[in-house]
């Protein structure tokens, strides 16, 4: 399956949760948080959906986990930055 172009919100998405160790739980009110202190990963429920559609992230003992190709998507973005500053397209 091809991935489609991923808006920036859902790249954000996925390495925030690549640098907060490729997991996190869902809270009471479907929120994404990550670490002992249940720190809050911003994104709509719909969205973290979708990156479930795309197969970026799955579902794995209770949590919502980083795929091999979540982990590519998000290390490909990181590789693009150079001091914090985008470069290419």
């Amino acid at each position: 399956m091809s991935l489609p172009t991923l808006h920036r919100g859902y790249i954000a998405m996925l390495c925030n949760l690549a640098d907060n160790g490729g997991s996190g739980e869902l809270d009471r009110h479907g929120r994404v948080v990550v670490g002992p202190t249940k720190s809050l990963i911003a994104g709509s429920p719909e969205a973290w959906l979708k990156l479930v559609t795309y197969g970026l992230l799955a579902g794995e003992e209770g949590k919502l986990i980083l795929t091999e190709a979540g982990r590519a998507e998000a290390k490909r973005y990181s590789d693009g930055l150079v001091a914090g500053v985008e470069i290419g397209g």
